[in-house]
């Protein structure tokens, strides 16, 4: 009687764990659709897991993939690699697919200030990849007006160029790191300002070019600050005659 007992109590426990497992399934499966902080009126639908046919698209530059969704709503937008969080917009700049990336930009500016899960931006992705054409294309779309998301200032993409991930770094800085000249200038020449910015060391863009010993990103870049050192120089004298 007492084996019989403890066999059915074992069974028992075993069906209770297979219906927790079942429960947490479906849990998880309807815990991607609820609100995850995301800024923007359509929040709710942040953090899907991205399918492959979403993957793939960016990946290889489908521009008639985003050609099939309806409208600026569609989970497919919110849709984020699982381990990276990376949206459609960090694997075009990562496959350097840019005619994909100005058809998501146009109808979706927002994913432009859309961070990872190390605070990457595309913007950063672009730079570490040293993409210099996709840079600029960020950089102008940074410029561009966008009074669907000018309201929200902090992640507006006129402040995208100096958004920072989670060590701190600019795509400035990320572009130094890796020894990118050329989109090291299209920086510098679209916010000279980078180059003052510290990161979570408390290194300046420049500090990091001269310690790894890449010079040319100094010799282009001390010019230009001394350009601008100069221009307010002679300001502040005018000012005070």
């Amino acid at each position: 009687m007492r084996g019989k007992k403890k066999s059915e109590e074992r069974y028992s426990e075993k069906r209770k764990k297979e219906e927790r497992r079942e429960k947490n399934k479906i849990i998880l499966s309807e815990g991607r659709r609820k609100k995850r902080g995301f800024p923007f009126s359509n929040d709710r639908l942040c953090g899907l897991a991205m399918d492959c046919l979403a993957y793939q698209a960016a990946q290889h530059g489908k521009t008639d993939f985003l050609e099939n969704i309806d409208d600026s709503t569609s989970e497919t937008l919110f849709q984020e690699t699982i381990q990276r969080k990376d949206n459609l917009l960090h694997i075009a700049m990562n496959f350097r697919q840019l005619a994909f990336a100005e058809e998501i930009i146009h109808s979706n500016s927002w994913l432009l200030t859309r961070a990872n899960s190390k605070g990457d931006v595309p913007l950063h992705t672009a730079s570490r990849r040293g993409y210099s054409d996709m840079v600029d294309l960020l950089i102008r779309s940074s410029i561009a007006p966008c009074d669907d998301i000018e309201s929200n200032r902090e992640t507006s993409p006129r402040n995208m160029l100096r958004m920072v991930n989670h060590e701190g770094d600019t795509a400035l800085h990320v572009a130094v790191k890796y020894g990118h000249l050329d989109v090291v200038n299209s920086l510098v020449n679209a916010d000279i300002e980078l180059l003052h910015m510290d990161n979570n060391d408390d290194e300046s863009p420049l500090y990091l070019a001269v310690e790894r010993g890449f010079f040319h990103i100094g010799e282009k870049t001390i010019p230009r600050m001394a350009k601008y050192v100069s221009m307010a120089d002679n300001f502040m004298k005018r000012r005070s005659r």
